[in-house]
């Protein structure tokens, strides 16, 4: 609804350690879909951290858990896991850094029951996604 009401809160915790970094982030927002229809209010969280073996050698771990309508028990689950390996660089060089990350992400949609609203900001009753990826870093 143009112009409706779009409310959004989103808080951040971190934590970081020379041999791993950790995070829990949380959401929650209120969406007016259209004229004359209930408000729709999600939330969700976020847990990731990124344990450090050493040799340029990190770990990746990622789980998202959304409920995008909180009057129903349907959610997004999210889950992602990969190992990043991060190139020395000379140190006289200044802020470079390059990095490959291979990763393996699952996603699974609940299914909705016929006719319920969800907030815009995530799809449900979708099939489960698998996806397997390679990033690359480059920072100059």
């Amino acid at each position: 609804m143009k112009g409706g009401p779009r409310d959004r809160f989103v808080g951040l915790a971190s934590f970081e350690h020379k041999y791993a970094n950790a995070g829990l982030e949380y959401f929650g927002a209120k969406d007016q879909p259209s004229a004359g229809v209930q408000a729709v209010k999600a939330r969700g969280y976020s847990l990731w951290a990124t344990p450090k073996v050493g040799r340029g050698v990190e770990g990746f771990l990622r789980y998202d858990n959304v409920k995008p309508n909180t009057d129903v028990s349907a959610r997004k689950k999210r889950t992602i896991a990969g190992v990043a390996y991060w190139f020395p660089v000379l140190k006289d060089k200044g802020p470079l850094s390059a990095a490959l990350l291979a990763d393996y992400e699952r996603v699974n949609y609940d299914a909705l029951p016929a006719g319920t609203l969800v907030s815009p900001l995530v799809a449900l009753g979708k099939a489960t996604e698998k996806r397997f990826a390679v990033h690359c870093l480059f920072n100059f």
